[in-house]
């Protein structure tokens, strides 16, 4: 690892089938030396940066300024991302809202993020705050805050004849060669001629142009 890696926060994603959820969860790895891992689960390490006049945007967001949604989908589902975003003094949620707009996903629950000072949880409603009026617009920004965006956990399972089976995340409008793209298209053993099934989540088929509608949540 470099000498910047903050080897006392990294990030574990793991993936619960029985419910279709992420989980994230932090390791000190000088507390922690042989942390076991499991299956699929994803590691970041980040760097370590100044605490000063710095907001951690955690959670359903973009860590690279330019974010291609089908180069980056994991597996099953994105990986989460961490965010420290320096402010000036002054600076209110919705202008730093605004700032990020675009390191927002497809699978950000903009409904339901929240905001961590000082031991106190408050939620956020970041689409009223862009987009409408409410009272966290002109909220202050203080250093230590941790923004968390959760993921919507809208899935589409591809299962059967392809590269990669497994549980993707779900993109409005998609259909279903979308969804076969980040499977790895048709494996070598998939049945000939091809005969591609779409399901809904109430069990009734789709046509291969419709677009796919996520699964229902557990």
């Amino acid at each position: 690892m470099l000498s910047s890696a903050d080897v006392q926060n990294i990030r574990i994603q793991r993936y619960n089938p029985d419910s279709g959820a992420w989980y994230v969860q932090y390791v000190n790895l000088l507390e922690q030396p042989d942390y076991t891992l499991s299956h699929l689960d994803q590691v970041i390490v980040d760097a370590q940066q100044p605490s000063q006049q710095t907001v951690t945007v955690e959670g359903a967001v973009s860590s690279s300024e330019v974010y291609d949604s089908l180069s980056t989908t994991a597996l099953v589902g994105y990986p989460s991302g961490r965010i420290f975003y320096q402010y000036y003094p002054g600076e209110s949620m919705k202008q730093m809202l605004v700032s990020l707009s675009s390191r927002f996903l497809t699978v950000s629950d903009l409904e339901g993020a929240y905001l961590l000072r000082s031991g106190k949880r408050i939620p956020l409603n970041i689409q009223k705050i862009l987009y409408g009026e409410d009272e966290n617009q002109s909220m202050q920004l203080e250093s230590g805050d941790t923004l968390l965006i959760p993921f919507t956990q809208r899935l589409v399972t591809v299962s059967g004849g392809v590269v990669r089976p497994g549980v993707f995340a779900y993109v409005p409008d998609k259909t279903v060669n979308y969804y076969l793209s980040l499977a790895g298209g048709l494996s070598d053993d998939a049945a000939y001629p091809t005969d591609l099934k779409v399901q809904g989540p109430d069990g009734k088929t789709l046509g291969l142009g419709d677009p796919i509608p996520p699964q229902r949540p557990p």
